[in-house]
C-alpha cells in the first residue's frame, strides 16, 4: 500500500505525522473473503490488526500489508516530540470502509488532514526589522516550557501553528504566544482576538537583542587544609547562580518585585574556579549577581553593569567553614501579595500560575485573587523568589531580599505589585 498525506489549504505535503492503519488479515484469522463476508457486522467490528508508517519529506508512506485482507480506516497522527517549520495538525481519521488488499494492485491512497485554527506571522528584530530564522514560537498551555503548538520560524521569519482545537480557539484559551530566538530576548506577546474562521494572521513577534555574561567563580584564597578545599568544590558543585535587576541603594524591602529573573548552573573550569554563562538577558544598566548553595545561602554578590557584551567577569567566592553551620529554619507567615494593573486597579479573582524560580521547587497549582486582588503564597526563605504570570501581563518575579526576610516582623509580609500587560502581537 502506498499513500500521500496532504494539506487542504495549499495542496502541500505532510511531513511531521504518522500514518496508522487498521486492516484485517484474512489468511492470520483463518478467513478468505466468502466466509469474512458471512461474518455478523459486530463480529468484524471485532477484528482489526494495525500497522503504521512515518511520513517522508514528500508526505509519502509505503507499508507492505499482508494479503488477502480487507483496509477499514486510516489515522493520521501529528508527531508532537519536536518543533519544526512544518506546521502541527489535528489527528484526522478516515474510514476507507472495507477496501480488500491485492498483491497485484496496491491501493493508493490520498488523504488530507485536519489542521484545526491556526496562528501565522513573522519574527523580527526589534533592531532593523530583519527576519530570524530558526525563532521558537510557542502557544503556552500546560507550561511555558512544552507546548504542542510550537514551530520554527523559516528562512524568511514566517510561522505558522496549526493543529489548535477549535473549542480552545473560540474561548481564547490561547491568548499569548512566546517568542525565543539566540541570542535574543525571550519575549511574551497578547495574540489578538481571532476571526470568524478561529485563525489569527498577519503577528509581527519583535525580538531585542540580549546580551551575555560570562562570570568566573573563584576560589578567595588556596584552602588552608584538603577537606576545606574539597568542601569549597563540593559546596560550589551545587550552588545556583541568578542574575536579576538590581535594587535601589534605600530599598530595605523584604520582598521585591523584579521584571525579570534567570538562573545558570556553575559549571567546574579548573582547579580552583567555576564558570556561570547567561545568555541573551535584557540589556540593563546595574544587575545584580547572586550566589547561593543549595541551603539557599549567600556565597557572593555583585553588581554588574550588562548594558553590553563584557568581557569575562571574576567573582572571588570564600571557601566556607571547615564544618558548615545549618541552616536556620523560618518559621513564616504567608506572604499576602496584591495585584494590581498598569492603572493601579486591583486584578480581582484573577487566575494566577506561580512557582517558585528555583529548579528544586515544583510548578504549582494555580490560585486566585481575592476580591480585592490579594493572593496568599507560601513563605519563602532568603535568595528565593516566585515568578507570577496572569493571562495578558508579563511575568514578575517575587524576591526574597536576603537579610531583610530574616529580621521583617512576622506581621508586614504584605507588598502590592503593578504589572505590566503585555506587547500586542501586532
Amino acid at each position: 500500500m502506498i499513500g500521500r498525506v496532504h494539506r487542504v489549504r495549499d495542496g502541500s505535503p505532510v511531513r511531521n505525522g504518522t500514518v496508522v492503519l487498521s486492516y484485517i488479515d484474512f489468511a492470520a484469522r483463518g478467513l478468505d473473503a466468502a466466509n469474512y463476508a458471512a461474518l455478523d457486522p459486530e463480529a468484524r467490528v471485532a477484528l482489526h490488526d494495525f500497522d503504521e508508517a512515518h511520513l517522508d519529506a514528500d508526505g509519502r508512506f509505503v507499508l507492505e500489508l499482508p494479503w488477502p485482507g480487507v483496509v477499514r480506516r486510516a489515522v493520521i497522527r501529528p508527531d508532537l516530540t519536536s518543533r519544526s517549520v512544518s506546521a502541527q495538525f489535528l489527528e484526522t481519521e478516515h474510514e476507507l470502509g472495507e477496501r480488500a488488499l491485492d498483491r497485484l494492485e496496491p491501493l493508493d491512497l490520498d488523504l488530507a488532514i485536519d489542521e484545526g485554527a491556526a496562528i501565522e506571522g513573522v519574527v523580527v528584530a526589534a533592531q532593523g526589522g530583519f527576519p530570524l530564522a530558526g525563532a521558537g514560537v510557542l502557544l503556552p498551555w500546560w507550561s511555558d516550557e512544552w507546548s504542542d503548538w510550537a514551530c520554527l520560524s523559516d528562512a524568511e521569519g514566517r510561522f505558522r501553528i496549526a493543529g489548535i482545537r477549535r473549542e480552545v480557539a473560540a474561548a481564547r484559551s490561547h491568548a499569548e504566544a512566546i517568542a525565543e530566538a539566540p541570542g535574543y530576548v525571550t519575549r511574551r506577546f497578547e495574540v489578538p482576538a481571532a476571526g470568524d474562521d478561529l485563525d489569527v494572521v498577519g503577528l509581527r513577534l519583535a525580538l531585542e537583542r540580549g546580551v551575555s555574561l560570562v562570570v568566573l567563580l573563584e576560589q578567595l584564597e588556596p584552602a588552608a587544609a584538603e577537606s576545606a578545599g574539597a568542601l569549597w568544590h563540593d559546596r560550589m558543585a551545587t550552588a545556583r547562580a541568578w542574575l536579576q535587576p538590581a535594587a535601589a541603594a534605600s530599598s530595605e524591602a523584604p520582598i521585591r518585585a523584579l521584571p525579570w529573573r534567570v538562573e545558570a548552573i556553575p559549571r567546574r573550569r579548573g582547579d580552583d574556579s567555576f564558570e556561570v554563562r547567561f545568555d541573551a538577558i535584557p540589556p540593563t544598566r546595574d544587575v545584580e549577581l547572586l550566589v547561593l548553595d543549595e541551603q539557599g545561602r549567600l556565597l557572593a554578590t555583585t553588581t554588574v553593569d550588562a548594558t553590553c557584551e563584557r568581557s569575562e567577569l571574576h567573582l572571588p567566592v570564600a571557601a566556607p567553614p571547615t564544618e558548615a553551620a545549618a541552616s536556620p529554619k523560618l518559621e513564616r507567615p504567608p506572604w499576602r501579595v496584591r495585584l494590581l494593573d498598569g492603572d493601579g486597579t486591583p486584578l480581582r479573582e484573577v487566575d494566577i500560575a506561580y512557582d517558585a524560580s528555583n529548579a528544586t521547587f515544583s510548578r504549582q497549582p494555580c490560585r486566585r485573587t481575592d476580591d480585592a486582588g490579594w493572593l496568599e503564597l507560601d513563605a519563602l526563605r532568603p535568595g528565593e523568589a516566585y515568578a507570577l504570570r496572569a493571562a495578558r501581563f508579563e511575568t514578575m518575579h517575587l524576591f526574597a531580599a536576603g537579610a531583610a526576610v530574616a529580621t521583617t516582623p512576622m506581621d508586614r509580609f504584605e507588598v502590592e505589585v503593578r504589572l505590566r500587560p503585555l506587547a500586542p502581537a501586532r
